[in-house]
């Protein structure tokens, strides 16, 4: 993820037993869900500047896996999928259709949704009749399992994303085994945010397990920006001399304190403010900034350069 700069990878066939949320280093939280160890599972991690933006994380089967994460401008659902592939009954399918419609209905249509995962269909070439969800950029021809998927595309006005772009045939085969090869991974998103999609295509030399291939969708999201500090001013009191120390106390004097047989908190208010504006006229005050990178860089490169002369002149002196 570090060396790819990808900030949401969603992970299927994961295989661990359990539901947890996870620290795996480099600041990657890792949520992951799995009934059994020999099959299934999945996972969706996190890099380190979007893990405190995680809103929740929605469980749903050991083939479904959501999570939710705020943005500048809302939410962002994010849905990790692993569909059953060629052998698993037709119940099987049915079920994992049924719950991802639900799922999909459960996602507000002011959120930006973006689904990704194995589908293990192939939706193909041909547009004919779906040119709102396909892009006709397909690789290869549709089969049953790529019909589902584009019936789900129809029912909820998502878009098929690698489709709409044109990209050679390695960079659109996610799968290759004994000589076939296919587009079976996909991510799909809102139709109508179709445009923030700016580049989907699988990476050849990046096999994540064995004969699949990494697809990297580089999708134009805009994120909370963070709070900055609020500086406050600082009195120079250490400015002060005897002389000024006289001056100050004879301000405080003029100014006048308030009476000591008051209230407590407002007496009090009332003395710092007079002590704390009278200061400021004597002393005066200044902002302290937290230091900017180039100053830093500059006190590295001041300091290198101290280290380096005082080595040199050491060196002088025992050559001497």
């Amino acid at each position: 993820m570090k060396r790819r700069t990808i900030r949401i990878l969603c992970l299927q066939e994961k295989r661990w037993k359990g539901c947890k949320a996870i620290e795996i280093g480099d600041g990657i939280k890792l949520s992951y869900h799995g009934v059994e160890t020999k099959r299934n599972g999945l996972a969706i991690a996190v890099d380190a500047s979007l893990k405190d933006h995680i809103s929740s994380v929605t469980r749903v089967s050991d083939r479904i896996i959501s999570l939710r994460i705020a943005t500048a401008k809302g939410f962002w659902t994010v849905v990790s999928v692993y569909a059953p592939q060629r052998g698993c009954t037709e119940m099987e399918k049915a079920t994992f259709y049924e719950e991802l419609d639900n799922v999909i209905r459960s996602v507000p249509k002011s959120d930006y949704l973006t689904i990704e995962g194995d589908f293990n269909g192939h939706v193909g070439q041909d547009r004919r009749g779906s040119e709102r969800m396909h892009g006709g950029r397909g690789f290869g021809s549709r089969n049953q399992n790529g019909g589902r998927i584009m019936e789900l595309a129809e029912a909820h006005d998502l878009a098929i994303t690698s489709t709409f772009f044109t990209k050679r045939e390695s960079q659109k085969v996610t799968y290759s085994s004994g000589g076939r090869r296919s587009e079976k991974d996909h991510v799909l998103v809102w139709r109508t945010a179709l445009k923030t999609v700016k580049n989907v295509k699988s990476i050849p030399g990046e096999q994540i397990a064995g004969q699949h291939r990494l697809v990297i969708a580089d999708v134009w999201m805009l994120f909370p920006k963070q709070a900055k500090c609020k500086i406050e001013p600082r009195i120079r009191w250490w400015k002060l001399t005897s002389q000024t120390r006289r001056m100050l106390c004879e301000e405080i004097t003029t100014a006048g304190l308030p009476d000591p047989y008051g209230p407590i908190d407002s007496t009090w208010d009332a003395a710092a403010s007079t002590i704390l504006k009278c200061a400021r006229d004597t002393s005066g005050w200044y902002l302290q900034r937290h230091p900017t990178l180039s100053r830093i860089r500059r006190n590295q490169r001041r300091k290198k350069r101290e280290q380096s002369s005082v080595v040199l002149e050491r060196r002088i002196a025992e050559s001497c």
